[in-house]
């Protein structure tokens, strides 16, 4: 859906519906009844979605929240929505399809109502909110419905509720879930409190410490309670920064897998212990390697050897494809090219730079471009045509 047609699909849904204030902003569009006057504050519902499926969310959820009387707002595009789910650009925004302000008094019916209507839909989570339903992708969370804005004393502006007795609470929505002391939730009639994420995960990773929070995974210290390894645990959010083409990050940690599967024998690429799924998420659980492999110096060094390994090992499968013939050109360094030419001399005891393989040995034809082809490709081409480090190695197989 590009912006067009959530402006379409506004006109289509709100159009017969007068007396409410519609306004579209580049990320939200806003819909309330006229002359509605919202509190500086209250329970706030959030409905997810995955990109894919907004359209098909919002033609089922808009007319019960027109029925329902309450404000709220919606992404206003499915790109949108996809830059809100990156779990990049606002973590803690990861989900927020829709935001509903209802009245005080119609929050747990409403948020219950949702929940049926929604149960079995697909959505990511809402790090800063509690699920109404583990099985409907319907939140709730406190915070202002109009920004007051404080000055910290480090100069940052925060968002600030005040409470009936004065106190301050910041309405700025996190990664974890948070309420003010004064208010009871409304769905289970609890009193605040600090909720965290599991202690156990995959039945035996112990969590003891974190290492990095990001909307689309955390990083975690922990202790395998089986033998009492000592490993690190990265975390894979389920539908967070899906792609057409390559998935969601769930699927980047499966390539990642991978990839350090086959640097297993590289000084410094941590080992992989386990790959298991702990609700919709997915955990690689690696070696830790101490405190200094996870500085980001050692990272860079890391990946810079990582890449001079797969250089490395390109090159051979570059050489046997080569001698097999199977490819009319390959690019090749330098060295390479002065390398298979000499050897091509030796072999045929020519002073010409063609070298050509008699029919009995197995080899193919091949031919060394040197600077001087390098230059006249250079003239006919344009400068940047040709890399001056590099030569090709013109290969014809064999009749």
């Amino acid at each position: 859906m590009t912006d067009a047609d959530s402006m379409d699909l506004a006109a289509k849904i709100l159009g017969d519906h007068d007396g409410r204030m519609i306004r579209t902003g580049p990320v939200w569009t806003v819909v309330a009844p006229d002359g509605v006057v919202l509190p500086e504050h209250g329970w706030k519902i959030h409905l997810s979605s995955r990109a894919a499926d907004f359209s098909e969310l919002a033609a089922v959820v808009v007319p019960v929240l027109l029925a329902e009387g309450c404000a709220f707002k919606f992404a206003r595009s499915t790109a949108v929505l996809r830059t809100v789910n990156d779990g990049h650009t606002s973590p803690a925004t990861v989900g927020k399809a829709f935001t509903v302000y209802p009245e005080r008094a119609r929050v747990r019916d409403l948020g219950l109502r949702l929940a049926d209507l929604l149960r079995g839909r697909p959505g990511p989570r809402v790090l800063s909110d509690r699920q109404v339903d583990p099985l409907a992708p319907v939140y709730y969370r406190y915070g202002p419905f109009s920004r007051s804005w404080k000055a910290a004393s480090d100069g940052r502006l925060l968002t600030v509720v005040h409470g009936p007795d004065g106190e301050e609470f910041g309405g700025l929505a996190t990664m974890n879930y948070r309420q003010p002391g004064w208010e009871t939730d409304p769905f289970t009639s609890a009193a605040a409190q600090d909720l965290t994420g599991p202690a156990i995960l995959g039945d035996h990773y112990r969590i003891t410490s974190g290492l990095f929070e990001s909307g689309r995974g955390n990083v975690y210290r922990a202790v395998d309670e089986r033998d009492g390894t000592a490993l690190i645990v990265k975390q894979a959010r389920a539908l967070v920064d899906e792609q057409d083409n390559s998935g969601d990050v769930r699927t980047r940690l499966r390539n990642e897998r991978r990839v350090l599967a086959a640097l297993a024998d590289v000084d410094g690429v941590p080992r992989v212990f386990d790959h298991f799924r702990h609700g919709a998420d997915e955990f690689l659980a690696l070696s830790d390697l101490g405190p200094k492999k996870t500085s980001r110096r050692t990272w860079y060094a890391t990946v810079a050897t990582c890449r001079r390994t797969i250089r490395s090992r390109i090159r051979v499968v570059r050489w046997s494809v080569l001698a097999s013939g199977w490819l009319a050109s390959w690019p090749k360094s330098t060295a390479e090219a002065s390398l298979c030419t000499t050897w091509h001399r030796k072999k045929s005891s020519s002073s010409t730079q063609t070298t050509s393989a008699s029919s009995t040995s197995g080899w193919p034809t091949m031919t060394a471009r040197g600077s001087t082809a390098r230059r006249q490709a250079t003239r006919r081409r344009g400068s940047g045509a040709v890399n001056r480090r590099s030569t090709w190695m013109i290969c014809t197989p064999w009749a």
